[in-house]
């Protein structure tokens, strides 16, 4: 199983978040604002033209969306590892799985029951 293209998936997110910004422009702003700090932060780098339509299979392409909290005008940028490639597996498929860190909640539920007993 490998991680195949992601471009296209990308390019899709990118043009649906496109028609978001063109309605909200101070997204866009705030959006835009947040790439460059990440594009500081070296998290991410910029493709050179002449290779962005070179192979598909050598970057994955992490497709991302702005998410709006609901209480002030701050959002926050969401990047989804679960976007299947072209070979249907995802960038989390791939991932390593940790060990559970936090305890089960019915159990949780249960041992707070019983101490109300």
């Amino acid at each position: 199983d490998e991680l195949g293209s992601s471009r296209d998936i990308a390019i899709h997110r990118l043009h649906q978040i496109e028609r978001r910004f063109a309605k909200n422009p101070s997204l866009f702003n705030e959006y835009h604002k947040f790439m460059e700090d990440y594009l500081k932060l070296v998290h991410m780098e910029l493709i050179p033209e002449n290779e962005i339509y070179v192979s598909a299979n050598s970057s994955f392409y992490l497709p991302d969306h702005p998410v709006p909290n609901k209480s002030d005008d701050k959002f926050r940028v969401v990047f989804d590892g679960s976007a299947k490639s072209s070979t249907g597996v995802s960038l989390n498929d791939k991932l390593m799985v940790g060990p559970q860190l936090q305890a089960d909640l019915t159990t949780i539920l249960i041992r707070f029951q019983n101490a109300q007993k």
